[in-house]
């Protein structure tokens, strides 16, 4: 079996050589599809998560205003209100009239 590997000389046999530039060859030819996947997979991982902080910045931004708008609300209805002002007196009917 050692003798079907290498030939007589002592150097590598042409298949074994064929086959491993075959493997060489088709890892080099894969590497850069590889990469454009791995780099669509992280850029899609990354502009999901940037559109969800958007919204939970919103919603948040929402919630903020809701509760200044309450606040406001609050202060306005548990405001103590000055008294009315009296009514200015009435003119005296003329006489003869």
């Amino acid at each position: 079996m050692a003798d079907d590997a290498t030939d007589s000389g002592g150097t590598v046999n042409s298949q074994i050589v064929d086959a491993t530039t075959l493997v060489d060859t088709l890892v080099t030819g894969l590497t850069p599809g590889a990469s454009f996947a791995l780099l669509d997979a992280v850029m899609t991982e990354t502009i999901g998560l940037a559109m969800q902080n958007a919204v939970t910045r919103q919603q948040s931004a929402g919630l903020v205003t809701s509760a200044a708008v309450s606040a406001a609300c609050a202060r306005i209805a548990g405001a103590v209100q000055p008294p009315p002002l009296p009514l200015p007196p009435q003119p005296a009917p003329e006489p003869g009239s």
